[in-house]
């Protein structure tokens, strides 16, 4: 048989909540279905938004599996794609493939690449949840860039855990000597 059966199964939708996640974008980029799934939605000036199916995926997190997918709208979403396929490592092969001023994130040939290229990438995303217990993503950022975070807010921590500079300051100057990296 093609397919698997398993014997715990836990579907519907599943929202991610306040935090880091490690992000994986899915198969099935595609333009947002219209409601009741007929046709395609269109905004009050005809454009239309792509959905970016995206996951978190993380065995570790208790969010592990929650939907965090990305809508990019046509009309004003192409820098929201841009860093989309910054912080995942395929902005610069995009720009390399794709040269010139003219030339968008949502011409036919750019996405079907980013269609092909963009799901199994991962990226890092804080999010929120806001009133409407909806997930927002307020940070997003390349894996390597969130070590540089990583590293920030524990240095914040222990500064004030521990009274300031001097003791960052040890602290760096001790891994350094160990040739120790945090990560």
């Amino acid at each position: 048989m093609k397919e698997e059966g398993k014997e715990y199964v836990v579907t519907g939708f599943k929202v991610p909540g306040d935090g880091w996640h490690v992000v994986e974008f899915q198969e099935g980029i595609g333009f947002l279905p219209g409601k009741g799934g007929e046709g395609i939605y269109q905004n009050e000036r005809g454009f239309r938004t792509y959905k970016l199916p995206a996951i978190v995926k993380d065995d570790t997190d208790p969010d592990d599996g929650a939907d965090i997918s990305q809508l990019v709208g046509v009309e004003k979403g192409g820098t929201w794609l841009a860093n989309i396929l910054a912080c995942v490592g395929l902005w610069e092969a995009v720009k390399n493939r794709f040269p010139g001023p003219n030339v968008s994130v949502f011409d036919t040939q750019v996405m079907d690449g980013i269609k092909t290229k963009l799901p199994g990438q991962t990226c890092m995303m804080k999010t929120e949840l806001d009133k409407d217990n909806r997930a927002r993503v307020k940070v997003m950022c390349s894996l390597s860039k969130y070590k540089g975070i990583l590293r920030e807010e524990k240095e914040k921590e222990a500064t004030k855990k521990k009274g300031g500079k001097k003791v960052i300051e040890e602290q760096r100057e001790e891994a350094s000597s160990k040739g120790v990296d945090e990560w």
